[in-house]
């Protein structure tokens, strides 16, 4: 069974500079094998993936309308001893928990351990569920950034912010004039494009799943015209959406309730199952190496 999955150079930076922020990390894989393409999830590519495995389906995971690259992991394993382990799964908690900081726009989810005596829970930024995983996560921590992002700088740096435990202030500070709310889909942008831009594509996705139209208006095009704007008003309604040429953290929040529905957000979640997995990747040379994993 042939493999399309590669890590980028983005995740090899994630993994390296994450495994220099707790004494006794070291990273235990990124990429699976042909084995572990058969549970599916986000360590192996779109490409790798069925079309109903759930680490494909989400709005920043699926491309197309996305564009994406469709052949990139999007996880990362990082084993420690018990103390860094919940050091790790705190800071990781602390950000899942606060619906208000930035960074987790760019996090699927984690699965961690607190050395608490407790099993090893898994937690979605998606959904914000939280159900309990297998016990090899006792002993490494598993992180999964959003396909959309995998290939970029900003998400990289929001995420190893989390890992090394800075404050969501600090990482706003960090930011400058910029501010939050570039992370999101603005009106006008995509206009004047050929294919448009990927966050507003992945908005329109999210409105029509919820019942707007956008065949009169040039369909998933990309562009956040007036056409798109009115659809958020549609579906969201005008005391959230204005006039649905904002969108930040208070429409991103209410749309993805509707989209998502409640805490299991519609999307079953597979048993995880370990397997071998093989790492391979290019930050200065070929990367490799057998190591196991697991299927989320």
């Amino acid at each position: 069974m042939s493999m399309a999955t590669k890590a980028h150079p983005i995740t090899w930076y994630i993994a390296r500079n994450w495994e220099t922020y707790y004494a006794s990390a070291v990273l235990s894989g990124i990429v699976g094998d042909a084995a572990h393409q058969l549970g599916g999830g986000y360590h192996i590519s779109i490409e790798d993936n069925r079309v109903t495995n759930y680490s494909v389906i989400r709005p920043d995971d699926k491309a197309p309308p996305g564009n994406w690259p469709r052949d990139l992991a999007a996880a990362i394993d990082m084993s420690m001893n018990p103390t860094d382990m919940a050091t790790c799964s705190w800071r990781l908690w602390y950000c899942w928990n606060d619906q208000t900081d930035p960074r987790r726009v760019y996090l699927n989810g984690f699965n961690g351990w607190f050395n608490d005596g407790g099993p090893a829970k898994r937690y979605d930024f998606v959904t914000q569920g939280i159900s309990t995983t297998t016990s090899d996560h006792k002993w490494h921590v598993h992180a999964e950034e959003r396909r959309r992002y995998v290939t970029s700088q900003g998400p990289a740096d929001a995420i190893l912010s989390v890992l090394r435990g800075e404050s969501k202030q600090d990482y706003l500070n960090s930011l400058g004039p910029k501010g939050i709310y570039d992370m999101f889909a603005k009106f006008g942008q995509g206009e004047g494009t050929t294919d448009g831009d990927p966050a507003v594509a992945t908005l329109q996705s999210e409105l029509e799943s919820q019942g707007a139209d956008f065949s009169t208006v040039g369909g998933i095009d990309g562009k956040y015209g007036q056409g798109t704007a009115d659809r958020m008003v549609q579906i969201l309604g005008a005391e959230v959406a204005g006039d649905g040429k904002t969108y930040g953290w208070k429409q991103y929040r209410a749309l993805h309730t509707k989209v998502y529905g409640g805490s299991d957000g519609g999307a079953t979640l597979p048993t995880e199952v370990a397997v071998t997995g093989t790492l391979s990747g290019n930050m200065s040379g070929e990367v490799s190496g057998t190591l196991q994993l697991n299927t989320k």
